[in-house]
């Protein structure tokens, strides 16, 4: 079973199990811990849909139309997430269960070469990894 999190109905974090769960850096309450379907889960970490919070239930939904970005938003968007596994991949992090697969998809975008890919890709960063048989890390999933 996986995990959506909550503060004030607002999405803060997704978990795949209980340990990813456990290892986000927050006390329930205030935080909330909702049980969503593994199938759930994939949709959000691949950005193919989103969540909302619906009289304290989880609601997910596809997107629809989602923009295709071109090479400069996805560099911009990767520097982004390369920061923020910076940020992530410190010594007190050592012991998450995500460590190691953050760290290697940190290395992958530092040394990927865009000029391999064709824009527009059809689809979020995140599916395209995942059609693709890349190892990624959504930033909702860091603890």
């Amino acid at each position: 079973m996986a995990y959506l999190i909550t503060i004030n109905n607002n999405i803060y974090r997704i978990a795949a199990n209980d340990t990813e769960k456990n290892e986000m850096n927050v006390e329930y309450p205030p935080y909330v811990a909702h049980q969503i379907s593994d199938a759930d889960y994939l949709k959000l970490k691949a950005n193919t849909a989103f969540a909302e919070i619906s009289n304290g239930n989880v609601v997910v939904n596809n997107i629809t139309d989602s923009e295709e970005p071109s090479q400069k938003n996805l560099q911009d968007y990767h520097q982004g997430l390369i920061q923020n596994f910076h940020n992530f991949l410190i010594p007190r992090n050592e012991n998450k269960s995500i460590y190691s697969t953050v760290e290697t998809y940190k290395n992958y975008l530092s040394n990927l070469d865009y000029s391999t890919l064709t824009f527009p890709i059809n689809s979020s960063w995140e599916k395209y990894c995942e059609d693709n048989s890349i190892t990624y890390v959504n930033p909702l999933q860091l603890p």
